[in-house]
């Protein structure tokens, strides 16, 4: 070693050599790709988890040192790829860092230590900008006397752009004008990342900006989760003391199932096939489902098929058929619906909870807000909806949304899909995810006078996307009240002696179970199944008298059931008790609401809300009122009465259908005892 060397370029050439062995031991596939494509698309991707394996102190450089390692790794590539080639390549390569799941960095858990250090930051993509050129090297010239000089740009110290600071060598002229034509760019695109909402526990989701370059420009969407790798800088705003931090990206991983950031190690895969082996498993996890929540163990048995959901199906044409199931919950005040829907968020691999009351059609689905990384253009914002995507969520209050905001489910929920047109943007985003809605009754509390389905105030084409519907009455019952009570303070007593083990399945392992059960587990429908679920869809048909007892879209919810109920079991095909266990539920579910006054399921009274015999009886009024209008179509209401009288109805079924077609707005009141059809 020469006098005139320092121990930093020592260190340089050695690290530069140690790259070189690495990318010629453990690259050699993107080597290849390197040397096919280094015209065309001049990328190079590292694992940074090889570069561990190989050696520790190259991977503590690229994340202390990112900037003067990458430029390092971009040389040394170029060098090797040159002497394989044996000519000389004048690109040097984009560098991709992946696999950086070991300096993983939460964003509220970023601090002032970590700028200037390549982390990775994992979550949902919330904005994300259109791709735009970005100036990487100027081109300007001398207004005075027109010599040309080129300027590079650093956009990592700001968005202005950066004139050349020397007088013209020529003319002593200090007035630059850009040539754009003359200038060299870079693909530029921005993106917003935003915590994952599993564990939040209500705290606002924070987020950060994240500038991408080249390549890796135009590969990203609006709900996408993923784990974004790149070097972290400051950004000074308005000459402040305080900055705000972006991160410049240099690589992305993409989550390779449905639910990051829960490890199954091989000792949880010995427990789940375990307990999948030790018999009645579902009744096992219905148990330990809420236990502090007395009872229902019918809905219970919903929700957590629902965490298990059916299986995906796609057709040859690209249409899709839903697996996921929709559970909606309607009750009195003080029944553990919204306790229900916090257990089943927190059970959730991948959950989210929202109210109706405090949501909008655009906070559910997608928003269009101004670009703030362009000049006043539009981007697209994530909803809740489209976060969940590939989850569950949880909306409560459903009934205190407007009309407007809930139409937006009926896509979301049925199709799992957004078609946005907003600000000039046509687009369409997935939302395939569970629902559990929860909602009161029109005044509060279920009348035992009325049928339940009169007394929720949503509308048919909503409810029919449910695949069940319960409802939740708060009935005084000694027996019942007396088995609630004493649940109850066995629950705090036992919390207060500190006795919190009482043999259920811990929650975690219950997270484990599914998530292992919904990316393992897609159970086939049987022959048996097929003759079972056939015979019963058409003979419960055949019992249809003048109405229907059951449509296409029951017996769509019977096959998801049916494989949820097989998914708990970590079957591999759907067996008759699964079968007969769908079958219970929804029979329970149209009993309960689809049930007419002569005592007959009638579905009629959940897609339309108006059943069969009661269209037949407003199919009288309408044709009794078209005999005796006058020449305006008015009709005394004492006539109609007496006509509809002689037609057999009595005074109290009058009564209840003029009322119920006045408030549908079906007919109106022109005048003091006067009818007339809308």
């Amino acid at each position: 070693m020469s006098d005139d060397q320092s121990p930093h370029e020592i260190e340089v050439v050695d690290e530069s050599i140690a790259w070189s062995d690495f990318i010629k031991t453990k690259c050699k596939g993107e080597l290849t790709r390197f040397k096919l494509n280094h015209r065309h698309a001049p990328e190079f991707t590292i694992d940074y988890w090889e570069v561990v394996k190989f050696d520790d102190s190259l991977a503590e450089a690229l994340h202390h040192r990112p900037e003067g390692t990458i430029r390092i790794i971009r040389s040394a590539v170029r060098d090797v790829a040159q002497s394989l080639l044996g000519k000389k390549i004048a690109t040097l390569p984009e560098i991709r860092i992946v696999n950086l799941h070991e300096r993983e960095v939460g964003v509220r858990y970023i601090r002032s230590s970590h700028i200037g250090k390549m982390v990775s930051i994992r979550g949902i993509l919330r904005t994300v900008s259109d791709v735009k050129p970005e100036l990487e090297v100027g081109t300007f010239v001398c207004r005075a006397c027109r010599v040309v000089v080129r300027e590079a740009q650093d956009s990592k110290r700001g968005r202005q752009l950066k004139a050349p600071s020397e007088r013209c060598e020529r003319c002593g002229g200090k007035v630059w004008e850009l040539l754009p034509q003359n200038s060299s760019y870079l693909d530029s695109q921005r993106v917003i990342i935003q915590e994952e909402p599993e564990g939040l526990e209500g705290d606002q989701p924070k987020r950060i900006e994240c500038r991408v370059y080249g390549g890796l420009t135009g590969s990203f969407t609006v709900g996408q989760r993923c784990s974004i790798n790149g070097v972290l800088y400051p950004v000074q705003h308005n000459r402040e003391l305080i900055f705000d931090v972006y991160s410049l990206v240099t690589g992305v991983d993409y989550p390779s199932d449905e639910h990051m950031g829960i490890v199954i190690t091989e000792e949880d895969r010995d427990r789940i096939r375990e307990l999948a082996d030790s018999g009645d498993v579902l009744s096992r996890l219905v148990a330990s489902f809420a236990p502090g929540i007395y009872g229902y163990q019918d809905i219970k048995t919903a929700v957590m098929l629902q965490l298990f959901g059916g299986v995906a199906k796609q057709r040859l044409d690209g249409t899709r058929l839903r697996g996921d199931i929709h559970v909606l919950l309607v009750g009195d005040p003080g029944v553990a619906k919204s306790q229900l829907m916090k257990a089943a968020i927190k059970i959730s691999p991948r959950g989210l909870m929202t109210s109706g009351k405090s949501s909008t059609s655009a906070g559910l689905t997608a928003t269009a807000v101004k670009d703030e990384f362009s000049d006043g253009r539009w981007a697209l914002e994530a909803g809740a909806l489209v976060l969940a995507d590939g989850g569950f969520i949880a909306v409560d209050e459903l009934d205190k949304m407007s009309d407007n905001d809930r139409s937006s489910l009926h896509e979301a929920m049925e199709q799992q899909s957004i078609s946005v047109s907003k600000a000039g943007m046509n687009t369409t985003l997935m939302t395939r995810c569970a629902l559990l809605g929860a909602a009161n009754p029109k005044l509060g509390r279920f009348s035992i006078y009325e049928p339940f389905i009169e007394q929720i105030d949503m509308p048919p084409s909503l409810l029919s996307r449910f695949d069940l519907i319960f409802a939740l009455v708060d009935k005084p019952d000694a027996e019942k009240d007396g088995a609630i009570s004493r649940h109850i303070i066995s629950a705090h007593r036992a919390f207060t002696m500190g006795r919190t083990d009482d043999g259920h399945i811990p929650l975690e392992f219950m997270r484990k179970y599914i998530m292992y059960a919904r990316e393992n587990c897609k159970p086939v429908l049987q022959d048996d199944f097929e003759d079972r679920v056939s015979k019963y869809y058409v003979e419960t048909r055949r019992k249809s008298a003048g109405s229907l007892t059951i449509t296409a879209r029951q017996l769509e919810a019977i096959i998801r059931l049916s494989e949820a109920s097989a998914r708990s079991r970590l079957s591999d095909t759907v067996d008759t008790m699964d079968v007969e266990l769908a079958i219970s539920l929804v029979e329970r579910f149209l009993v309960s609401f689809a049930t007419d006054e002569s005592g007959k399921v009638d579905i009629d009274m959940i897609t339309t809300k108006v059943s069969s015999v009661d269209r037949g009886k407003i199919g009288i009024i309408f044709g009794v009122m078209g005999e005796i209008a006058d020449d305006y179509g008015r009709v005394r209401e004492e006539t109609l009465i007496e006509k509809l009288k002689e037609r057999g109805m009595n005074s109290g079924e009058i009564d209840k259908m003029v009322s119920k077609l006045i408030s549908e707005r079906m007919i109106y009141q022109p005048g003091n005892g006067l009818l007339k059809k809308v």
